[in-house]
C-alpha cells in the first residue's frame, strides 16, 4: 500500500425510505443482502460446487484432514441423504447459502442521476439517495507494476473495498472448488458476484462483499458517520419524510461535527433526464415547506 486519503470520488447508495431506513441511517449502519433474494433472477446465480471422481473426494477430504476410516461413511451418507449426486463416473454436491462460501452484498454506484435507478431502489422516486466519500488507496500490482486506486468504507474496524461489477452477455461458469487452490477458488467466486448482464451497465455497480467467515451471520454493518458525505431527495419525497430525515441527520450527525450536505433531485426541462443540486443550509426551509 502506497498511500490511503479520503477521496474526492462519491459512491450513491439509492434507498427507499421506511422503518428500516430511518433504522439504518440513526445508526449509521448499512445492510448486506443474501444474494439469493436479490429480484434479478439471473443475478449471482452461477453454480458453485464440488464435481469430482471419487478417489478426488477422498483426496480432498483427506487434505481437509479428515480421518481416514470416515471419509468413505461420510461419501456414502452423503449419496443417500442427497447432499451429493452422481453424474457418471463424478460425484456431485452443489453448495448451499450455508456453505461460508456465498457472501452477503451492499450494492452501491457511482451514478446519482440515473431515472431507472431512481424507479428500481428509490421506490419510484420517493425516497433518497446517499453519497459516501470513501478511502482511497493506491496499491501497485506485483505482476504489471500498475497503480491502482482501491476504494473503501470503514465498517466498524474492517475497512471493505468497493469492487467495480463488469457487465458481459455470457454469465460465469461453474465453480468447482474441488480440485481448485484456494487463490483460483477465491478469483472464481469473486468473478461470480461481480459480473452482470450487459443492458445493466447503466447503474455502474460497485459492491462490497462479505463472507461469513467475517461477516458473523449480521446482516447490517456500521459506517463511520464522516464517511456520509450527503443525502439527496427524491423527486417525488413527501415532505414528512424529508423533514424527519434532515431532523435526524442534524440532530445525529451534524451537531456531532460531521459535515452531511443536503441535495434535490430537479427535472430537467425538455429532457428525460434530473440534474442534482444541492440545498443551501439558508434555503432549507423553504425548500421542505415547497414539498
Amino acid at each position: 500500500m502506497i498511500n490511503e486519503t479520503m477521496d474526492e470520488k462519491l459512491f450513491y447508495k439509492y434507498q427507499s425510505i421506511n422503518k428500516y431506513f430511518f433504522e439504518n441511517l440513526s445508526n449509521n449502519q448499512l445492510f448486506f443482502h443474501d444474494p439469493t433474494e436479490f429480484n434479478d433472477p439471473f443475478d449471482s446465480k452461477t453454480a458453485l460446487c464440488r464435481k469430482g471422481s471419487r478417489e478426488e473426494w477422498i483426496a480432498y477430504y483427506a487434505a481437509n484432514k479428515w480421518e481416514k476410516e470416515k471419509i468413505e461413511k461420510k461419501i456414502e451418507d452423503d449419496l443417500k441423504n442427497g447432499k451429493s449426486v452422481k453424474q457418471g463416473e463424478k460425484i456431485v454436491s452443489y453448495l448451499d447459502t450455508n456453505s461460508g462460501i456465498l457472501p452477503r452484498i451492499c450494492c452501491l454506484s457511482t451514478r446519482n442521476d440515473s431515472i431507472l435507478m431512481w424507479n428500481h431502489y428509490a421506490n419510484y422516486h420517493t425516497g433518497v439517495c446517499l453519497c459516501f466519500r470513501p478511502k482511497k488507496s493506491l496499491c501497485a500490482d506485483s505482476s504489471s507494476g500498475k497503480i491502482n486506486d482501491i476504494y473503501r468504507l470503514t465498517l466498524g474496524s474492517e475497512l471493505a473495498e468497493l469492487r467495480e461489477v463488469k457487465y458481459k452477455d455470457e454469465c460465469p461458469g461453474e465453480v468447482n472448488i474441488l480440485n481448485l487452490d484456494r487463490i483460483e477458488v477465491g478469483k472464481q467466486v469473486w468473478e461470480c458476484f461481480l459480473t452482470k448482464y450487459r443492458e445493466l451497465q447503466y447503474e455502474k455497480e460497485y459492491r462490497m462483499l462479505l463472507f461469513k467467515k467475517y461477516f458473523h451471520m449480521e446482516y447490517v454493518k456500521k459506517y463511520e458517520k464522516n464517511e456520509l458525505d450527503g443525502i439527496i431527495f427524491g423527486l417525488k419525497i413527501k415532505r414528512n419524510d424529508a423533514q424527519n430525515i434532515y431532523d435526524m441527520v442534524c440532530e445525529q450527525y451534524i451537531d456531532e461535527k460531521k459535515k452531511v450536505k443536503f441535495y434535490r433531485a430537479k427535472y430537467i426541462k425538455g429532457e428525460y433526464a434530473i440534474k442534482i443540486e444541492k440545498i443551501e443550509e439558508e434555503y432549507m426551509k423553504r425548500y421542505l415547506e415547497s414539498l
